[in-house]
């Protein structure tokens, strides 16, 4: 028999399960000493930390005169606390060797407790109190540069100086997933404009027929605006949502409007054509540790590739929709944007076209920023399991007696996730399963025995069983 450890956390519920504000954290703390022991104290915490780490070059100044040497790397921390619950179960007290228990019960909060008055920059992650990050861990692109955000129940055991050993602690992480934020799947994204910077090409060419030597001249003399270089001016808007939920689609639209200056170009007489499109999203994961160093890694990933799209573009100013059907991916990737203390993680759309007018092609850059709201599948509330005991033995393992099957199949059956996508079904998305909190445990499968004769019966009869 294994002996159970002397301390011991168990937390009510499936261990996969995510929590979300308000939610209820309930358990036991288990104290099982092997011998009768003066506990100073022993106390229980429930908190939330954010943990960054980086790394940077240390040199060391020779006393000969000489460059300095790198001599390694220097590691540098911090660590944040988002808040922190404490309770005290024993207090200078002596037990015996015996198994103690002690039931908790925490409510998660919304929000950060309290402030961080330190070197963090506060244009990019903020001091005062704002809501809680989600369970979080990413490396950077150097190693031993890493941001860890946890929540977890610590139970803490100090012994004090009468007893020869060592204080004991033990920890239970908890996955937590702020949806204070959490948007309607159903909730279309509004799109919102982006005026960028006009852009203008002024040529000769433009003109309907070349000036004359007297044209030119009384152009130097008067400055008559009408014999001017006549010019393309277009003023381009993005229109963008400012922020996506995922499995939504990203509605992207662009207008064109043509600025009239003398001599005016006539815009009817101007072909406008899009011809490629690149639409990508960029991640940006940033930290502070200690001192207000920051590192930043940049990520960015190609969402829509297209040439040769030879399609014409009204200069109206009225909006043309540039891209269908493109949808953010619910993935593990897809992690909403935060900033907590000293970690943040943000997003930007970046879109890049050319359009044609004319002669001349344009290039239409644009960077906005994109928030990433939670992911409507997380929002359901896992169901919590019953209470159970740390230290009980399993039953031991009885099969049951085999049962004679009686379902009889007049059409295909397939059970979960062995069922194939017909034809009809091939444009269909999968999906994603989602636990709702209570693991159930799983039973061998029970075949009745059937004798080889009534086997073969069964199929002569063109009939199914599951045997």
């Amino acid at each position: 028999m294994v002996h159970p450890r002397e301390l011991d956390i168990v937390v009510y519920g499936d261990h996969r399960r995510v929590y979300r504000p308000g939610d209820k954290v309930e358990g036991v703390v288990f104290f099982f000493p092997t011998t009768q022991q003066h506990i100073k104290s022993l106390a229980l915490d429930f908190s939330g930390r954010c943990i960054t780490k980086t790394t940077r070059p240390q040199y060391v100044r020779p006393s000969d005169g000489r460059p300095p040497i790198l001599e390694g790397l220097k590691r540098l921390e911090a660590e944040a606390t988002l808040f922190r619950f404490e309770q005290n179960l024993l207090v200078d007290s002596t037990i015996t060797a015996k198994k103690h228990s002690w039931p908790f019960e925490f409510t998660f909060p919304s929000h950060t407790r309290d402030r961080y008055p330190k070197w963090a920059d506060s244009s990019k992650f903020p001091k005062d109190v704002h809501q809680l990050p989600p369970s979080y861990h990413v490396y950077m692109d150097e190693p031993g540069r890493e941001a860890t955000i946890t929540y977890a129940v610590t139970a803490n055991v100090s012994y004090g100086r009468r007893q020869h050993k060592s204080d004991k602690a033990t920890l239970h992480e908890l996955k937590f997933f702020n949806d204070s934020n959490l948007r309607s799947h159903f909730i279309a994204p509004t799109p919102m404009p982006h005026v960028l910077k006009e852009q203008r090409w002024t040529s000769p060419a433009l003109r309907p027929a070349k000036h004359t030597l007297k044209q030119k001249l009384e152009h130097v003399v008067t400055q008559n605006p009408n014999l001017r270089t006549p010019s393309i001016s277009i003023v381009p808007t993005i229109y963008c949502p400012p922020s996506i939920s995922p499995r939504q689609d990203i509605p992207l639209k662009v207008s064109l409007q043509h600025i009239r200056r003398r001599p005016a170009v006539d815009p009817e007489h101007i072909d406008c054509i899009f011809q490629s499109l690149n639409v990508s999203i960029t991640t940006y994961n940033r930290t502070v540790c200690e001192g207000g160093i920051q590192d930043v890694t940049e990520q960015r990933r190609n969402c829509v590739t297209r040439r040769d799209i030879n399609t014409s573009i009204p200069l109206d100013d009225s909006p043309f929709s540039i891209v269908s059907n493109l949808r953010l991916d619910d993935n593990a990737q897809c992690i909403a944007s935060f900033a907590t203390f000293t970690a943040s993680r943000s997003y930007r759309l970046v879109i890049e076209m050319a359009v044609k007018c004319g002669p001349r092609t344009f290039i239409i850059n644009s960077s906005t920023p994109l928030e990433i709201l939670p992911s409507p599948s997380l929002s359901r509330p896992a169901a919590v399991a019953q209470p159970r005991e740390s230290f009980e033995q399993l039953p031991a393992y009885e099969p049951r007696p085999a049962l004679p099957s009686y379902t009889e199949s007049t059409g295909s059956v397939a059970t979960l996730g062995s069922l194939a996508s017909s034809d009809d079904d091939s444009g269909s998305e999968e999906e994603d399963s989602l636990d709702d909190g209570v693991s159930t445990p799983l039973s061998p499968p029970i075949t009745p025995d059937v004798d080889e004769n009534d086997r073969g019966e069964w199929i002569r009869e063109d009939k199914t069983a599951a045997v």
